[in-house]
């Protein structure tokens, strides 16, 4: 991906298209330095010391969270993550996991990294849907998630986006029960290890309605 180039990332459903989210390049030369942003009716939820994957929290944990409706992520070479909150008009930039918290640096990779997690409780809060595509561009570009078997207005879904470096085997597929697909490679060197960026949804079982 080139500078400030976007990727729409939408799934497909019924012949209708849904926004889950967009991922901004925002470095140049190929070096991996991503934006997460425009994600649609959602909200994080911020809670120390939940261990659960599927993000389900008990009532009094809940009473107990920051809830933040405008938010965009980023995720640095150095290995920090950090959380734009864009709720009031004094926009705030901070580490959630504390200053000077650092993950795993880009080029330290060794096998895959996560980057964020979303749980979709419901498919049909997505009431904004489009019939078509928008055109790709040099800056913006679409990807689309498509399996007839995995997406149902009922279901219940966790997504994972990740880096992972490029020798370690992730196979792409999908099925009723998940979907992995490749978003991009970093086209820097041949010898770069890193760069390679993927998505993964599953569906949790027994928890539709």
């Amino acid at each position: 991906m080139k500078k400030r180039e976007k990727v729409d990332i939408y799934f497909k459903m019924n012949s209708h298209y849904y926004l889950l989210f967009s991922v901004v390049q925002m470095a140049d030369n190929g070096k991996v330095d991503l934006k997460i942003t425009d994600f649609y009716n959602v909200f994080i939820i911020e809670k120390d010391g939940n261990t659960r994957e599927d993000g389900v929290m008990t009532e009094l944990e809940m009473e107990s969270s920051t809830f933040i409706s405008k938010a965009e992520m980023s995720y640095h070479a150095d290995g920090s993550f950090l959380r734009k909150n864009k709720d009031y008009n004094d926009i705030k930039y901070y580490n959630p996991y504390g200053k000077g918290v650092r993950w795993t640096p880009i080029d330290s990779i060794v096998d895959f990294q996560p980057i964020m997690h979303i749980c979709i409780r419901r498919m049909e809060i997505y009431n904004k849907r489009i019939s078509n595509i928008p055109i790709d561009t040099d800056k913006r570009k679409s990807h689309i998630c498509e399996c007839d078997e995995l997406f149902d207005l009922e279901g219940t879904y966790l997504i994972v986006l990740f880096i992972r470096h490029k020798s370690f085997p992730f196979c792409r597929c999908g099925s009723r029960h998940n979907y992995c697909c490749l978003l991009y490679t970093s086209k820097k060197k041949k010898k770069m290890s890193t760069g390679i960026m993927d998505i993964f949804l599953l569906k949790q079982e027994g928890h539709s309605r």
